[in-house]
């Protein structure tokens, strides 16, 4: 961000309105997201390690070198206003069309927490494909089963990644030479060993994640620790 802010240029990273790129500061700081056994979300982001990496964001959002852009910002300023970005495979075509030689993709950054150099977290998930096994129609079983088997083959997958450049699930086809060489899913690859699993996500996180990112952009000048218990007790309600 030195470096884009002396050039008058911008990093990217849409932490407004977006939990998904907010809790990468938290998840990295050591807070932890679970589901009670009431089936509730469980969130830990206002206690003090939490409120080390919300400084962190403020620091961040302040910052001349950065804008809270989403992926359209992101998209269009690449190679121009904006010299890096945070999103997924999902971009990563149009942006290596843009950027030629240029193109290039790793795991999520470092941060600087009291003072420290802290690795970003983030969520992982796969899609997954299931068969209902209550269906009584014989011939409906078949032909769900028959689906469920054509998506997630090792050849439609190799398929599907060569079509629209989007990562296996199927474990054979993500061993694949030609998948192993995409820097995107290199990136993804690294980023993995640093992930919480999205499983432990409920729905009641992402509203009150995302007005807490947006406060953060816009400078809410209300007490941090406010706004942070704020957001944990709407995620937990």
């Amino acid at each position: 961000m030195e470096v884009s802010a002396a050039a008058g240029k911008r990093f990217q990273m849409d932490i407004s309105n977006n939990g998904w790129y907010v809790a990468s500061f938290f998840l990295g700081a050591g807070n932890t997201l679970t589901i009670g056994p009431d089936g509730k979300q469980v969130c830990d982001f206002n206690n003090a390690t939490g409120l080390a990496a919300a400084r962190a964001m403020q620091e961040l959002a302040a910052h001349p070198g950065f804008v809270a852009g989403n992926d359209d910002v992101l998209e269009g300023g690449i190679g121009g206003s904006v010299t890096a970005g945070v999103s997924g495979a999902w971009k990563a075509a149009s942006i290596e069309e843009k950027l030629g030689d240029n193109y290039g993709a790793t795991k999520l950054p470092t941060f600087t927490l009291d003072g420290r150099q802290v690795q970003m977290g983030s969520f992982g998930g796969y899609k997954m494909i299931g068969v209902n096994a209550m269906i009584t129609d014989a011939e409906k079983l078949v032909i769900a089963m028959e689906l469920a088997n054509f998506l997630t083959n090792e050849e439609s997958q190799l398929a599907r990644f060569n079509d629209r450049a989007i990562g296996p699930s199927n474990i054979r086809a993500g061993a694949s030479p030609e998948v192993q060489a995409n820097p995107a899913l290199a990136a993804l690859a690294a980023q993995s060993a640093h992930a919480t699993s999205q499983n432990d996500v409920i729905g009641s996180y992402w509203t009150p994640s995302g007005a807490f990112g947006a406060a953060i952009v816009n400078q809410d000048r209300t007490d941090l620790q406010t706004i942070l218990d704020t957001m944990v007790a709407q995620i937990q309600s």
